[in-house]
């Protein structure tokens, strides 16, 4: 880079207070200091696309890694660090990108109050894949929104509270759910019900219930 005269102390004392890059014996440069998000987030800072997990644990091997870890171990802990870190964002399973080049559909305030409607109107925690087949059907568009990504977004804006994986619930009906296990709600329905019941018919009623896809 072009820069202006610096002194050799003066660089230091900036690299290593301002940009947090560790420095060995006045000549080695290495982000010490940094967690493996942050490591993460500066190799794919001229990335633009989603990679999976074992591309980043190769990539992340290449430039930080030691030749005493292995690359499966590696991947493991990059999976558990960047899955809980704001700076990415998951687009598929074990696949992740940087949040801030996610790019939001413009009509992202239509897609979190449809999204509040259809939780409130089913008095249940449900699933992304569920809101996304119920968004379709309203015509509001999603762009590259899909069943892993729909969730970090919402979460975003206030109302929503995570659960599992994939669902979801609103926050003013908190004290209101009652998680149930599936087995429970299939039997009892089977168990109300007058005569023998099809399969199909009993996952209608659980959709009525939970708001889970079969």
């Amino acid at each position: 880079s072009s820069i202006e005269p610096i002194s050799k102390d003066y660089l230091s004392y900036h690299l290593l207070y301002r940009e947090r890059i560790e420095i060995s014996k006045g000549r080695v440069l290495s982000p010490g200091r940094l967690s493996i998000p942050q490591r993460v987030k500066l190799l794919m800072k001229d990335i633009n696309k989603p990679m999976h997990f074992s591309e980043i644990a190769k990539l992340y091997h290449t430039h930080f890694g030691n030749i005493k870890i292995r690359t499966k171990d590696i991947e493991r802990a990059i999976h558990t660090r960047i899955g809980d870190s704001k700076d990415f964002i998951i687009t598929g399973s074990g696949t992740f990108m940087l949040r801030d080049k996610f790019e939001i559909p413009k009509n992202i305030s239509e897609i979190v109050e449809t999204s509040k409607d259809i939780l409130q109107g089913l008095k249940t925690i449900s699933d992304t894949k569920y809101l996304i087949s119920e968004l379709y059907k309203r015509d509001v568009v999603l762009g590259n929104l899909n069943e892993y990504s729909l969730k970090p977004i919402l979460l975003e804006y206030p109302g929503f509270v995570k659960y599992g994986k994939f669902e979801l619930g609103v926050e003013e009906l908190v004290s209101r759910y009652e998680r149930k296990p599936l087995s429970d709600l299939i039997y009892g329905i089977v168990q109300a019900a007058s005569k023998p019941m099809h399969v199909k018919s009993v996952w209608k009623e659980i959709l009525k219930q939970r708001g889970f896809p079969e």
